[in-house]
């Protein structure tokens, strides 16, 4: 068993993947199918497999902990490769970022200051590909043929050149009518000469992690051309310096019935080096996009003393090939990265939609609140006076102030502390606390990972009354990485919750025979679990339902009955129900389009999956209201 497996917290992995809104949105249920997979994968050595599973997680929802401590585990196994302990360095690094309690911790930095010992022995920080042979699905290096590589930083800056495309097939985009709808029909026979007019701004489906979205583009006439202006407020510009938004536009031009455009975007070749690309999403890039790794290190070459090394200039370019539909712009974006004006031949080709928007949109942006915040506080801290005062003769205060210390509300986070009262708190029979620390042992946060220990936690609260925590016990099975558990132990944990009626159980069930997870996939008895969940009002059933009705999945298409279970759902506060809505009404296929209510919906989505306070606790609406009414 590898010191480092560790599984994770289910009711944290929602949270955070509902914050981490991307182009599709994915579930809890999702989620763990997934790291079931991965964990199935890493156990019978299919590390290629693996791999590409934790890929897809992270990209859904890059700010989960543990997959980066998976991939730094399966990197750092795959020994005398110089790539592969790179993003070895990376993983682990990310992990204590985003988890620096971990009781692991300081196992996990021993190794990061090995591989970075490592480095410096070989002095070689960017290894040249020489050998080009496949290891468990990666790329070997000839690390003896290999020079240091030292480059010297360049200012990040924004180039805007023409689009990269034969210009003999070109026709440029001419105006005559400048109205959206006409904008097919443009001709040069019809074209008149115009001073710049804005034709419409159109924002992405895709969002970023506070909900802001990826492209916001203006489109524009200007003497009778059509230009594409990138509006400053898009995230893609989140991580790039020195913006000069006045140099963010390009004509556009017609090949055929698509308009293109590029955009490009200077990175400093240090940063690419050494791997500092800013935000959770880069790092993501730096472990599995081509353009980090299997290009870069071609294109550094040292002088025939081997002491001077050109400095080069990366550059991710970006061509969008678009069609308009009504007040849709959709077609596919290319994302392709040059060194020094050369194409490293490598792209990654995704779909996107924009959609028109107010003129006046700059954006929609979802205010988190800093760690510094919730510590701070003044009326936070009251509280955590408050509590503490308590916790002498109320078991619950106890429980809350452990709540408050793990989380850092009120007060600076400690976890030595938090672990302390919620022992102390199980002692005294609380039943949050018995969730709240087989949580804690389920993941090895702050307490030595025991997930024999945490069953207990679990049974015992079960014991007590609460049929949710056998529910969370299954789950808890489905994440153990190294474990022996049968994945049918999981299903029979649902079935003793379901025996003492828990919807949340029912609902869990239907999944698992939908999905095949300790079962053999049975559609129609799935179903019937769902349909209990939903008779007994449990949210989640009803937004899955609710999406099932609206696909016509195992049940004839019903667009009124889906509308009717999401706005059931949304109202007992299903955050799932509230992203299904705001999409829905974004794309106005099942109902009228409406772009203030999608952004309405989007608001409350993001307000109800925000999480301000780690685990059950007496105290979380009180911390939301105070933190949320604080203005800051």
């Amino acid at each position: 068993m590898r010191i480092f497996a560790k599984s994770l917290l289910l009711s944290s992995l929602f949270a955070v993947a509902c914050l981490s809104v991307s182009a599709q949105q994915i579930t809890r249920e999702q989620l763990l199918k997934l790291f079931y997979q991965a964990n199935s994968a890493q156990k019978k050595g299919e590390t290629e497999k693996a791999i590409e599973i934790y890929k897809e997680i992270l990209i859904k929802a890059p700010g989960l902990p543990d997959p980066y401590l998976q991939l730094g585990d399966i990197f750092y196994g795959i020994k005398d490769n110089a790539r592969s302990q790179r993003k070895a360095l990376i993983s682990y690094s990310q992990y204590l970022k985003l988890r620096p309690d971990a009781d692991n911790s300081i196992a996990v930095q021993q190794r990061i200051d090995e591989i970075e010992e490592g480095f410096k022995t070989k002095e070689v920080l960017l290894v040249k590909d020489t050998t080009n042979v496949k290891q468990d699905g990666l790329i070997a290096e000839n690390q003896d043929e290999t020079p240091e590589i030292v480059v010297k930083p360049v200012v990040p800056k924004i180039v805007v050149p023409a689009p990269n495309i034969d210009e003999s097939e070109i026709t440029p985009v001419q105006v005559n009518n400048l109205s959206s709808d006409s904008l097919r029909n443009m001709s040069n026979e019809t074209a008149v000469k115009a001073e710049k007019k804005l034709l419409g701004r159109w924002a992405s489906r895709r969002l970023d992690v506070n909900g802001k979205e990826q492209w916001i583009l203006d489109l524009y006439s200007r003497d009778g051309d059509l230009w594409m202006r990138l509006n400053d407020n898009s995230s893609v510009l989140s991580d790039v310096e020195d913006i000069n938004a006045n140099s963010l536009e390009v004509k556009a031009l017609k090949l055929g019935d698509e308009m293109s455009f590029s955009f490009d975007f200077a990175q400093s070749s240090s940063s690419m080096q050494t791997g500092k690309k800013t935000g959770m999403n880069g790092v993501v890039a730096e472990l599995f996009d081509v353009d980090f790794d299997e290009f870069a290190s071609s294109f550094f070459t040292s002088s025939t003393d081997g002491k001077d090394i050109n400095a080069a200039q990366v550059t991710e370019r970006y061509d969008f090939l678009l069609h308009m539909m009504g007040e849709r712009l959709y077609g596919k974006v290319i994302k392709k990265t040059l060194l020094n004006g050369k194409d490293s031949g490598a792209s990654v080709e995704d779909g996107v939609m924009l959609f028109k928007v107010p003129e006046d949109y700059n954006g929609f942006v979802f205010r988190t609140i800093s760690d510094e915040s919730k510590s701070s506080n003044l009326e936070l801290r009251r509280l955590f006076n408050k509590k503490n005062t308590e916790a002498s003769s109320s078991p619950s205060a106890l429980n809350d102030l452990a709540c408050m210390l793990a989380s850092g509300i009120g007060t600076k986070k400690n976890m030595r502390m938090a672990v302390a009262h919620y022992m102390e708190a199980v002692a005294k029979n609380n039943i949050f606390a018995m969730l709240n620390l087989a949580k804690l042992y389920q993941e090895g946060n702050g307490v030595e990972k025991d997930i024999i220990k945490a069953r207990d936690l679990y049974q015992r609260a079960f014991d007590a009354g609460y049929t949710d925590a056998m529910v969370l016990c299954g789950d808890a099975i489905l994440e153990i990485v190294d474990g022996s558990i049968d994945p049918k132990e999981a299903v029979k944990c649902y079935e003793k919750a379901v025996l003492k009626r828990s919807p949340y159980a029912y609902f869990r069930l239907g999944w698992a025979y939908m999905e095949g997870i300790g079962v053999d996939v049975d559609e129609k008895r799935a179903w019937s679990y769902y349909q209990r969940a939903v008779d007994m009002q449990y949210p989640d059933a009803m937004a899955e339902v609710g999406v099932m009705y609206r696909e016509g999945l195992l049940v004839k298409e019903d667009v009124k009955k889906a509308m009717d279970l999401l706005q059931k759902a949304a109202a007992k506060d299903s955050a799932r129900a509230m992203k299904e809505l705001s999409d829905m009404y974004l794309d106005g296929n099942t109902v009228t389009l409406d772009f203030q209510k999608s952004k309405d919906w989007l608001q409350k989505y993001m307000l109800t999956a925000e999480k301000l306070i780690d685990g059950f606790c007496l105290v979380k609406s009180d911390v939301t209201k105070i933190l949320r009414a604080s203005g800051k």
